[in-house]
């Protein structure tokens, strides 16, 4: 028995296992890539691109992703069948990242479809001298008067999101979506703001008034991100 299974082990043919030649310049290089990326991932989510963060920040995710599969799992130096059994759930991957920023941009043109019916429905009536504007925040819209006359005016504003939001009233002649941002803010120290209201609850209530000279304002919530995602209303003042 003994000598039989010696002869079976003795039959055993050797495998060698070849390992990848991936030196310190490889390891550096990917290491520069990986960081690149980092850095773009970053300047994208404080930067002004509105709707299109999210999407960006998820194809970024998945170039990096595939970076490390492909050179520190060693996936390039493996058998075809496991390259194309990963490519096979990567595609499959793929196609549920972009379903997912499909929904998200269908959501996304919901919200600012709704929130452009709510400015142009309270924008038929107006706003009288000394009146009161009503701003209704959420996530992540703002809802309010896309006119008023010029003269002294009261924002009434209400929390109708889940989350903190608050209230900055600008005079600018920039489009809503063009302020100057930093550190994923609006930066208030380059806009004119006339009123703010502090960061309010989900649910709580604020005011603030101000006195409008006829021309064109911007109403923001100037919570980090918020901006960007879409908070925020045209005011005209005649």
């Amino acid at each position: 028995m003994t000598s039989d299974m010696a002869h079976g082990e003795a039959q055993l043919p050797e495998v060698e296992h070849s390992l990848p030649s991936i030196g310190p310049r490889q390891y550096v290089m990917i290491g520069v890539i990986l960081t690149v990326i980092t850095a773009i991932e970053l300047w994208v989510s404080y930067s002004s691109l509105g709707n299109l963060i999210i999407p960006v920040l998820l194809i970024l995710s998945a170039v990096k992703f595939i970076v490390v599969v492909a050179f520190f799992m060693h996936l390039r130096f493996d058998h075809p069948a496991l390259t194309r059994f990963f490519v096979f759930g990567f595609v499959l991957a793929t196609a549920i990242l972009f379903a997912l920023i499909s929904l998200f941009w269908n959501d996304a043109t919901i919200i600012e479809g709704t929130r452009q019916e709510t400015v142009h429905a309270a924008a038929e009536g107006g706003a009288a001298a000394g009146a009161k504007l009503e701003v209704a925040l959420g996530e992540f819209h703002v809802g309010a008067a896309g006119e008023a006359v010029a003269g002294g005016a009261e924002f009434d504003v209400k929390n109708d999101g889940a989350v903190p939001h608050n209230l900055r009233v600008i005079k600018t002649d920039l489009a809503p979506e063009a302020l100057p941002v930093g550190g994923g803010v609006v930066d208030e120290s380059q806009v004119e703001v006339v009123a703010s209201v502090a960061d309010l609850a989900a649910g709580a209530t604020g005011s603030a008034t101000a006195t409008l000279a006829a021309g064109s304002y911007v109403l923001i919530c100037n919570v980090p991100g918020h901006y960007q995602l879409g908070m925020y209303a045209a005011l005209t003042v005649h």
